[in-house]
């Protein structure tokens, strides 16, 4: 049986770095979450967006 594969980002690394950015800069959630997913596309040369809110989180 094959399955399916998919490329996906390492949600571990982007939620460590987004905590890791809100408490160093003092950002909000969202921000974080946001520039955390750019360091990841830099870091491993996507140029393709790596994560896409789709509806919901806080203000």
């Amino acid at each position: 049986m094959n399955a399916s594969r998919y490329q996906r980002p390492h949600l571990a690394w982007i939620k460590r770095r987004a905590r890791r950015l809100e408490r160093c800069f003092d950002l909000t959630r969202r921000l974080a979450v946001d520039s955390a997913s750019e360091d990841y596309r830099l870091f491993v040369g996507t140029s393709r967006p790596v994560l896409t809110l789709i509806r919901g989180g806080r203000s």
